[in-house]
């Protein structure tokens, strides 16, 4: 939270150090932000591909793992120490 009220920015990409931004999110982004500002979007949720070593093991464990990413800081606040989650 201290984080993200340092950020001079209403919508926020929050991606954790082992995450990294596949190649269609990292070009639409900007699209993204637009729509959710035009439709007073506050957060959106992005699918995560998980990798055990260099195997996707997405569709085996974790299929459909849906993380919220995007957000609109002035309506999100996280809770807890360890893995927090965004209360929206």
């Amino acid at each position: 939270m201290y984080c993200l009220s340092k950020v001079p920015y209403d919508y926020v990409l929050y991606v954790d150090a082992d995450e990294r931004l596949n190649g269609n999110l990292r070009r639409d982004l900007k699209e993204i932000v637009k729509f959710m500002r035009e439709h007073n979007i506050v957060a959106a949720r992005v699918l995560r591909l998980n990798f055990l070593s260099s195997k996707n093991v997405s569709r085996y464990l974790f299929y459909l793992d849906f993380q919220v990413r995007i957000l609109n800081k002035g309506f999100i606040e996280y809770k807890g120490v360890v893995h927090e989650q965004p209360i929206i």
